[in-house]
């Protein structure tokens, strides 16, 4: 008998594609996954049913019998799940109970996690909260529904997710205190420059190097970046230690708000706006649930950027 614990809905929508698609490739290409990722799941939904569930032919994936049997059964399975989170009604979080999976890019985490575990807890108390930062699998969770939601600054091109605006994604240059960049009173992004830079590093498919690399090239500027990684502590770390500078997400700053000097960055820096955006599964848009989590993940990140805003070194002209 299939183990219920380890059956997803997502695997589920994998074994009825597999059944038309007659091949794991084509199936891949229709939920958007990796071959391997398909081959991987449907190991495991062989290991559920303890069934081979196919037969591998000269055209591809035959279904065996028991398959077949599923096939009617799953679908009507997949159609009351989509009925039920493209449910109109009202969602009421204290007498939810169930475990809710949320990924947070890397420069926000430490300083939004904590707030946003704070605030979902006192309103839906039944909540188990599982929190991850964002990696090159995050995509494919939430498109297996192995991920409730998600918040990044990029919007994914994919019919499986769906994402919406939770607010300006602010940005500050952070360094010790008594540093000698804080004497000048109109820093520019030449003056940037002089200093060593430790860079954050995000996993972003649409931009390989980090903001300030980018623009400081344009400007035919080249700082000297002294150190890269992706976990914000390890960066503040660093940048206490020295005259190293560092321009990341006023979220995360915000965590090191009494340890660091927080400062807006020059024109240069102020003028690339980006999004943060809350990202889940595309069957789960109309889902009552889901779009109270969106508004709670807002609501937080705006409470933690105004408080954030009151710390920032006041601008000098």
């Amino acid at each position: 008998m299939p183990n219920l614990n380890d059956l997803k809905v997502g695997s589920l929508r994998l074994l009825k594609v597999l059944v038309e698609e007659g091949s794991t490739q084509k199936a891949a290409t229709k939920l958007n996954l990796s071959q391997s990722g398909v081959s991987y799941e449907l190991k495991k939904l062989r290991e559920i049913f303890d069934d081979s569930l196919f037969i591998r032919s000269r055209e591809g994936l035959v279904p065996n019998d028991k398959t077949l049997r599923l096939y009617p059964q799953i679908s009507e399975v997949l159609g009351a799940v989509e009925h039920l989170y493209n449910s109109k009604e009202e969602f009421n979080p204290t007498d939810y109970v169930g475990q809710v999976n949320i990924a947070v890019i890397e420069p926000m985490a430490v300083g939004l996690i904590p707030r946003l575990f704070e605030r979902l807890h006192h309103q839906a108390p039944g909540l188990e909260l599982s929190f991850s930062t964002w990696t090159s699998e995050t995509l494919d969770k939430l498109r297996q529904d192995d991920l409730d939601f998600a918040v990044h600054n990029f919007v994914p091109d994919d019919p499986m997710i769906t994402s919406e605006a939770l607010g300006p994604a602010q940005r500050l240059m952070a360094c010790r205190p008594h540093h000698p960049i804080l004497r000048r009173r109109n820093i520019t992004l030449m003056d940037l420059c002089q200093y060593p830079w430790v860079v954050q590093q995000v996993y972003n498919p649409n931009r390989s190097k980090n903001i300030i690399e980018v623009v400081s090239e344009q400007k035919r500027l080249f700082p000297k970046v002294v150190a890269r990684a992706d976990y914000l502590p390890a960066l503040v770390n660093i940048i206490e230690r020295g005259n190293a500078l560092l321009y990341t997400s006023q979220v995360g700053l915000s965590a090191f708000q009494d340890r660091l000097v927080l400062f807006h960055g020059p024109k240069e820096l102020e003028q690339v706006k980006s999004i943060h955006y809350g990202i889940y599964p595309a069957s789960h848009q109309n889902s009552a649930f889901h779009q109270w989590l969106c508004q709670e993940v807002k609501a937080t990140l705006e409470q933690v950027q105004a408080e954030a805003e009151h710390m920032v070194m006041p601008r000098q002209n």
